[in-house]
């Protein structure tokens, strides 16, 4: 028998040490590339499985998430597991510091031998069982739920056993992926614009990359059917098309939003294209004005130049210029002053000055 305790380790910073290629060679090649490995132990079919394995799911996305593995002792119970998993957490790197209950699953590789009661109680720590909950799988009888995962198997082995595991932790890692996805589609609907258009093209990429239906190998037709009793029972691929959904209604949110924003522009263009025309038709009315000034000022100094400047000269050129008659302006001319070096002095010719006597 052997038993495990499956933590969620996403979003802690030291699960990253995970940087070994994946081992298992059951997964289709593009999901197994993008999965990151570290053990604390080598595990063949003599082993004993013991330690713990760091699995990192979906590396270099943004929903990039992390499934730890560890085994405990084989005769632990529900809340013994716990406990020498959370002990075992707080002395190795990759783990969260705080361990809550919903980060969780448990994990048995059993014999038929062993009864369903005990089962029950290593899964979700009760008796409240009924015997149509296990599957025939691959003639194995199985129980998969939200709590965990359990096989029934005529002989232990090690590395069956690590591979049910680790089959295990990839539906996990879906089903987080899958509700972050949720939540962050619920987010960017509400915030139109680019950070609506980066979630739809993170979760686009993600969906086209990083999901498959069936992620196991046909070959390896055990694992098979174990995962596909898992994305059943844990509701996977009902998880995906609701994903699926709200991704589309996504994509019509950034359309609508596209054309918004489009119609603004279009808007907030022809705003401005009229308040160009407008600032352009201001000055060119400045620049015909000056333009008038200036003229008037090159014909009064043309006029200047060729003719003598008189205040009638003045008023028939303001009168054809302007279309209105200046103030007239009448000035007397002064009296002509007297020439001293023309004075002359009439003589009366009537009379005659007497002459002058010579001597009596």
């Amino acid at each position: 028998m052997y038993k495990a305790v499956l933590i969620d380790c996403s979003g802690h910073p030291s699960a990253s040490r995970a940087n070994n290629p994946f081992p298992g060679k059951f997964l289709v090649d593009a999901l197994a590339k993008t999965i990151r490995t570290s053990r604390t132990s080598v595990w063949t079919n003599a082993d004993d499985l013991s330690g713990h394995e760091m699995l990192r799911f979906f590396v270099d996305s943004p929903y990039e998430q992390a499934v730890a593995i560890v085994w405990v002792d084989s005769e632990a119970d529900y809340d013994e597991a716990n406990r020498q998993a959370k002990a075992y957490a707080k002395d190795h790197p990759g783990f969260p510091q705080v361990i809550e209950s919903n980060d969780v699953r448990h994990f048995l590789w059993a014999s038929e031998k062993d009864e369903d009661l005990e089962v029950a109680r290593y899964l979700r720590g009760n008796t409240k069982i009924r015997a149509s909950w296990f599957n025939e799988v691959n003639g194995l009888r199985c129980l998969a739920d939200a709590q965990g995962f359990a096989v029934m198997a005529d002989g232990n082995g090690a590395s069956r056993a690590a591979r049910a595991a680790q089959a295990h932790a990839l539906a996990i890692a879906y089903q987080n992926a899958l509700y972050d996805i949720a939540n962050a589609i619920s987010v960017a609907a509400k915030t139109p614009g680019p950070h609506a258009e980066a979630t739809l093209s993170h979760v686009s990429c993600f969906m086209a990359g990083h999901y498959f239906g069936h992620p196991v190998l046909p070959n390896t037709r055990e694992l098979r059917d174990f995962y596909g009793l898992l994305r059943d029972k844990q509701n996977i691929a009902e998880q995906f098309q609701e994903a699926v959904s709200q991704v589309e209604r996504l994509a019509q949110v950034v359309r609508e939003s596209r054309r918004d924003a489009e119609r603004r522009e279009r808007i907030a263009t022809q705003d401005r294209k009229e308040l160009q025309k407008e600032q352009q038709e201001t000055r060119d009315k400045k620049l015909t004005k000056r333009l008038n000034w200036l003229n008037a000022l090159v014909a009064l100094a043309g006029l200047a130049g060729v003719t003598q400047i008189t205040p009638e000269g003045l008023d028939k050129w303001w009168t054809a210029w302007t279309g209105t008659k200046s103030v007239e302006t009448t000035t007397a001319a002064p009296a002509p002053m007297p020439d001293r070096n023309s004075h002359t002095t009439k003589i009366d010719t009537g009379k005659e000055k007497p002459r002058e006597r010579r001597g009596s």
